[in-house]
């Protein structure tokens, strides 16, 4: 099932505190690849801190893979969050020298390997850093005014 847009109504009657979750729920992983700029961003950015503040950028990567992490990057850097697309540029590159796909497999099948690869996680520092919110950026904010500022990619 495609993306299903806002009608001007609703988005208009939605709140600020549901209005990203709304969208990111609206786009459908199978077509990701159709969505607008603006829908994508609201997808990446969100997956990034739900996984995030659920387990570290070490449970990001081993429940998503790479799939998503370069759209994140381009997404915060549209929203403007710029500190964020940074620190998950530099997330990236530890995952992209760390999670080859055999190895990502075998710490998706198996409780026991995942739990033993938060041992020396190289992540910490940099799950601290998005805990602290870099640069003094609000993600959520930030979306939210990229939604309010742009209703064009949302609703049809």
């Amino acid at each position: 099932m495609p993306y299903q847009n806002l009608t001007q109504l609703e988005l208009g009657a939605l709140k600020n505190d549901n209005l990203d979750i709304e969208v990111f729920e609206r786009v459908n992983e199978n077509t990701i690849e159709t969505s607008t700029k603006g829908q994508k961003a609201i997808f990446a950015t969100m997956l990034v801190e739900f996984e995030v503040n659920n387990g570290g950028f070490n449970q990001y990567y081993i429940n998503t893979g790479m799939e998503y992490s370069k759209m994140a990057v381009e997404g915060f850097r549209l929203i403007g969050a710029s500190a964020f697309a940074d620190l998950m540029q530099r997330a990236n590159k530890i995952a992209e020298s760390r999670y080859a796909p055999e190895y990502l497999k075998k710490l998706q099948q198996n409780i026991e390997d995942f739990q033993t690869s938060y041992k020396d996680d190289p992540f910490d520092l940099l799950d601290k850093e998005f805990y602290e919110f870099p640069g003094g950026e609000d993600p959520k904010q930030l979306r939210i005014q990229y939604i309010r500022a742009h209703p064009e990619e949302f609703i049809g």
